[in-house]
């Protein structure tokens, strides 16, 4: 042999080690890695902006009678276990101030979006009759016949025409 064919041998050994190394090493762990962020849950999203659709569904649906919220995406945590939220409304009392969080989690389509918005739009406007007549405290953001007839409205209008 001589010495070009020893260095020719040496570089194939090499070369073959390295090839069997990535063949057995580096592939796997590369597709175990995949497999492990493909089956890792992801973060649900909203379909749509919800700050757009609050202002959309107030101009179209409420004549721009509800006043400018704070509209975010946001998971709701409950003190009570097994207790969700879908949506909810803060309000400070005696003022126009809201802030609607609508779940990512509990809206994953934007049909649910579309009726969370509604929903807690709704409540704005009764919360909104109650502090005009000085009795905002009392609004328990209960579904009572004020709330449902919002509701029934926005149907009438045909606010739900796609969704439901």
């Amino acid at each position: 042999m001589t010495i070009p064919q020893i260095n020719r041998n040496i570089v194939q050994e090499i070369v073959m080690r390295h090839i069997r190394y990535f063949l057995i090493g580096v592939i796997p762990v590369t597709l175990i890695i995949a497999i492990l962020v493909q089956a890792s849950p992801k973060k649900h999203h909203l379909s749509a902006d919800p700050k757009s659709l609050f202002d959309y569904y107030n101009e179209t649906y409420f004549l721009g009678q509800l006043p400018n919220a704070e509209v975010v995406e946001e998971d709701i945590i409950d003190s009570k276990p097994n207790h969700v939220f879908m949506a909810d409304t803060e309000h400070a009392l005696g003022g126009h101030w809201y802030k609607i969080r609508i779940s990512p989690t509990y809206n994953p389509t934007l049909n649910e979006e579309v009726l969370s918005i509604s929903h807690e739009s709704c409540h704005i406007l009764i919360w909104e009759r109650y502090e005009k007549e000085g009795k905002g405290a009392d609004y328990q953001e209960n579904h009572g016949t004020a709330w449902q007839n919002c509701m029934l409205n926005l149907a009438e209008q045909g606010a739900f025409k796609d969704v439901w």
